[in-house]
């Protein structure tokens, strides 16, 4: 089923990129999350997830990399992307699981 969804995604992104959009393309102004609520679905574990963000916001992210969040929730992941897209929050949901933005991201 994986597979299916990899090249669902990559359908997209391959079609994101080929729309000019300003000084660059649709893909460099789109900012897509993929991402899993576990780390290990049998154990419903949500340490050690993988987090793939897809294009760069505008700019807002630096690309083509691979960074460790170092144990950050979910929540800092998305209090970054609502700061990307103009929110100034600093935090996202409950504050009791959110430490801020991801500093590294951008």
């Amino acid at each position: 089923m994986f597979k299916w969804y990899a090249t669902r995604a990559k359908y997209l992104l391959d079609k994101l990129e080929s729309i000019p959009e300003g000084s660059g393309t649709m893909l460099d102004n789109t900012l897509i999350l993929w991402a899993s609520e576990f780390s290990d679905s049998n154990g419903h574990a949500s340490d050690k997830l993988t987090w793939l963000l897809m294009g760069n916001a505008n700019g807002h992210f630096r690309s083509g990399r691979i960074l460790n969040a170092n144990g950050k929730s979910t929540n800092d992941l998305l209090a970054s992307i609502q700061n990307a897209f103009g929110i100034a929050d600093t935090k996202f949901g409950n504050p009791a699981y959110c430490a801020g933005p991801l500093p590294d991201l951008t």
